[in-house]
Formats: structure tokens, sequence, C-alpha cells
């Protein structure tokens, strides 16, 4: 069993690494399965006993960045934790930033995505948690988080695909101090 799954292990990092060197050069609804896998140097049944198409090696490759980044970045608890995360997180896309742009160009974004929503709801949950009164209800907390979080994806969208030459602890630093900015005016305390 343990055998059988190294196998597996095996060949699905190859099929990510040589759909990683194609979309370098080419967009993901171009590359077919058979040159998939003849760049994988893997046959095509092999490739159908985990996937069904190209793009979902894809979506694999966009959870696996995302679970290294919650493993890199794990939530804020406190408002003392909010920085250092942002700064994890932000140099953690940014030494993945090749894989986060062609997940991007691709528009199979939708995990990066979330991971900022989520990483939102913390950081409203630990200012809120700082002071006495949060002037939302729940609801409302998640429409604030989904906004952030999307505000947050774009700024993040912006700096890769646009190449602001900001570093991952200035991208931040701004990050942070917008958060602070707007939040002031929504918490009391």
């Amino acid at each position: 069993m343990e055998k059988e799954n190294q196998r597996i292990a095996i060949s699905k990092r190859l099929l990510k690494e040589a759909l990683f060197r194609l979309l370098k050069e080419k967009d993901i609804s171009k590359i077919s399965i058979t040159e998939l896998c003849q760049e994988a140097g893997i046959n095509r049944a092999t490739f159908y006993r985990h996937y069904t198409v190209p793009q979902d090696v894809l979506v694999d490759m966009e959870k696996e960045l995302i679970e290294q980044a919650h493993k890199i970045a794990p939530l804020p608890a406190t408002t003392q934790g909010i920085m250092p995360h942002l700064e994890k997180l932000f140099t953690f896309i940014y030494d993945n930033r090749e894989l986060a742009r062609i997940l991007i160009r691709s528009n199979t974004e939708t995990h990066l995505f979330q991971l900022f929503d989520v990483r939102s709801l913390a950081i409203l949950e630990a200012k809120a948690a700082a002071k006495d009164e949060f002037l939302f209800d729940k609801t409302n907390l998640k429409l604030l988080s989904a906004f952030l979080g999307g505000g947050g994806y774009f700024l993040v969208r912006a700096w890769l695909m646009d190449d602001v030459s900001k570093t991952p602890k200035e991208i931040a630093q701004f990050t942070y101090e917008l958060l602070n900015q707007n939040l002031n005016s929504y918490i009391v305390g």
C-alpha cells in the first residue's frame, strides 16, 4: 500500500511539474492531455487514474499552494499577530509568484481568493476581540470580511501581475495600514 501511495505521489508530482513548465509557455486551454503526459514522462492511463483534464492538475496545484500558505502563515489570533502574519503571507506569495501568476492568468484562483477571505475574517475577529464592541452583527462581519478579502486578493493580483516594485514587507505594511484606517471607523472602544 505504501509503495502504491508513493507511485501516486510521484505521478502527481511529475504531472504538476510538467504542467507548470508548459503553463510558462502557453494557456491551459491549449495544453492537451497527450502533450502533458509526454512532458511528464507518463502514460495517459496513469493520467486518467488521477485526473480528467489538465485543469484538474492545476486546481490540485492551487490547493497545494493554499495548504502550504496555511502552514507557513497561520491565522492571527490577536492584534499583535496581524503584522507578522501579513509579512509571512506576502513573503510566501512572493516566493511562489510564478505559480500565483499562472493561477491568475488561468482564471483558476478560486482558492487563492478564499485565502484572503478567511484571513480577513480572522483579522476582523482579532481586532474585534481587542475592543469592547463591534458595530457589525455576524452577517455584516462576513460581508465586510468578503469585501476586505476581495480587496486583499486584488491588491496581490496587481502587485504580482503588474510587477509593482514593492517588497513583501512593504506590501504587508501597506495592507496593515489600510486595514487599520478602515476598521478603526467600525470598531468602538
